[in-house]
C-alpha cells in the first residue's frame, strides 16, 4: 500500500511541477513521495534475494525515465540513480568495504542527482527504526513500469504532442 500512495504522491507532484509550479498544496502531498520510497526501499533491502537484479531493474528504469526529464529540461539524475546507489552504499557498508562505500557516498554528495545524501540518510532513517506495514499485492513490474511511463506520458502532454 505504500508503495501505491508514493506512486499518487510522486505522479501529483511531477503534474504540480510541470504543470501549476504556482499550486504549493499539489507539491506538498507530492513531496511525501520521497520518504515514502526510501522507507519501501530500506525494506527492500533486508527482503531482496537478489541484490544485483535489484539494482540493475533501477538502473535500466532510470536510464528511461531519465529521458523524457531531459526532455523537459531537467538536468539532474532522477532518482533512481540515487536509489541504486543507496542499495549499493548500504550493501559496501554490510561487507565493510570503507573504501567504496566511501567513494560511492561522494558521488551520491557531488553528482547532480536527486534528493542527494538526503535519501540515504532517509533510507537509513527507516533501517533503524524499522517500520513495518501491511503490502497490498501488486506486482512489482507495475512500478517499474509506472516511473518511466508517466514521465513518458508528462513529457508528451507538455510538448504537446497529445
Amino acid at each position: 500500500m505504500i508503495k501505491l500512495i508514493a506512486l499518487v504522491a510522486m505522479t501529483l507532484d511531477h503534474i504540480g511541477f510541470y504543470f501549476f509550479p504556482g499550486v504549493l498544496w499539489i507539491r506538498l502531498i507530492g513531496r511525501m513521495a520521497m520518504p515514502l520510497f526510501a522507507h519501501e526501499l530500506a525494506r527492500g533491502i533486508e527482503r531482496t534475494t537478489d541484490i544485483k537484479r535489484y539494482i540493475k531493474r533501477l538502473l535500466i528504469t532510470a536510464v528511461i525515465a531519465q529521458i523524457p526529464l531531459f526532455i523537459l529540461g531537467s538536468i539532474q539524475l532522477n532518482i533512481l540513480f540515487n536509489m541504486a546507489l543507496t542499495l549499493v552504499l548500504f550493501k559496501e557498508v554490510e561487507r565493510k568495504q570503507k573504501h567504496q562505500a566511501a567513494a560511492t557516498l561522494a558521488l551520491i554528495v557531488v553528482s547532480p542527482i536527486e534528493y542527494g545524501i538526503l535519501f540515504p540518510l532517509t533510507v537509513l532513517l527507516f533501517k533503524v527504526i524499522r517500520l513495518e506495514d501491511r503490502r497490498l499485492n501488486i506486482s512489482k513490474w507495475l512500478f517499474y513500469a509506472y516511473y518511466p511511463a508517466h514521465l513518458i506520458l508528462i513529457s508528451l502532454v507538455k510538448s504537446k504532442i497529445i
